[in-house]
C-alpha cells in the first residue's frame, strides 16, 4: 500500500461503524467477564466504550494525514504505527473510564490491560485492518486541486504531481518513464501505461517524438537540430514535430 485516502469524512464514518459494532458486540455477545453482567447493566455501561473508540480514532485521522504528507506515501509500518497508536490511546482512555465510580473497576492498570482490554482489542483489530483496507480499495486517495494523479495498470503504480513538476515522459513498449521535479531534484517513476494515456491526463505536455512528451516550461536549449535539453536531459525531437515544438516554444512567457 503506497496510497491512503486522507479525507476526514470516510474515516469518521468508518470509526462510527466500528464504534457501533463494538457496542453491539459488548452488549449482546458479552465476551470474557462482561458475561457476568446483566443485560441491563451492559446496556448502561458499554456505549461509553464505543464512544471512546470513536473519539480516539477521530483524533488519529489528522495525524495519519500529516504522516502521509510527510512521508509522501503510506506503507505497512505506518499502518501498523497507526494501529499501535489507536491501541495506546484507547487503552488509557478505557482504563480511565473503567476506574470511574460509574463502572467502579477494581483491577489495576496492568491487570486491566492484560486481562480485560487486550483480549477484546485483538478480537476487533482484524476488523479494523480489514475495514481500512476496504476503504483504501473502494475510495481512491484524495488528490489536491493543483495535482494530477497518474495511474498505471498495476494498482500500485501511481504518481501524484503538479503539471509544473513534470519534465518529460518517455515511452518504452508498455511502460512510460515520467521524469519530474521534487524539492528541486530530478526524480523518475516507471508506470505501466501508454504515452497516449499520459497525454490525456496532462494535455499541456507536448509530443516531440513518437516516444517522448515534454513540458516546454523546462526547455533549456537546442542540441543541434534534432535534440533538446531539458534540465540536463537530452531528448530527441523527430522531424515531424520539430516545427510544432518551435512554435510552442515561442509562446512561452
Amino acid at each position: 500500500m503506497n496510497k491512503l485516502n486522507t479525507s476526514f469524512k470516510p474515516h469518521f464514518l468508518l470509526s462510527l461503524f466500528l464504534s457501533v459494532w463494538l457496542v453491539v458486540f459488548l452488549i449482546f455477545i458479552a465476551p470474557f467477564d462482561t458475561s457476568d453482567l446483566s443485560l441491563e447493566i451492559r446496556i448502561k455501561l458499554m456505549p461509553a466504550y464505543g464512544l471512546i473508540l470513536l473519539v480516539c480514532y477521530s483524533i488519529l485521522i489528522p495525524i495519519q494525514k500529516w504522516l502521509y504528507n510527510f512521508f509522501k506515501g503510506w506503507n505497512f509500518f505506518l499502518e501498523m504505527g497507526i494501529i499501535l497508536l489507536l491501541f495506546t490511546l484507547t487503552l488509557f482512555a478505557n482504563f480511565a473510564y473503567y476506574r470511574t465510580p460509574m463502572v467502579n473497576g477494581t483491577a489495576d492498570f496492568v491487570q486491566f490491560a492484560q486481562s480485560i482490554f487486550s483480549p477484546i482489542f485483538f478480537l476487533i483489530v482484524g476488523i479494523i485492518i480489514f475495514a481500512r483496507w476496504l476503504l483504501y480499495k473502494l475510495l481512491p486517495p484524495k488528490v489536491s486541486s493543483d495535482k494530477i494523479l497518474l495511474l498505471g495498470t498495476n494498482k500500485l503504480d501511481s504518481l501524484q504531481v503538479s503539471t509544473s513538476q513534470i519534465v518529460c515522459a518517455l515511452g518504452a513498449q508498455n511502460y512510460v518513464e515520467v521524469h519530474y521535479l521534487l524539492q528541486g531534484k530530478m526524480n523518475k517513476k516507471l508506470l505501466r501505461t501508454t504515452l497516449k494515456e499520459i497525454k490525456q491526463a496532462v494535455p499541456d505536455l507536448i509530443q516531440v517524438h513518437r516516444s517522448n512528451l515534454i513540458n516546454k516550461e523546462h526547455f533549456s536549449h537546442w542540441i543541434g537540430s534534432n535534440s533538446i535539453s531539458l534540465l540536463g536531459l537530452e531528448i530527441p525531437v523527430s522531424k515531424n514535430y520539430r516545427e510544432i515544438l518551435k512554435s510552442q516554444l515561442e509562446t512561452r512567457p
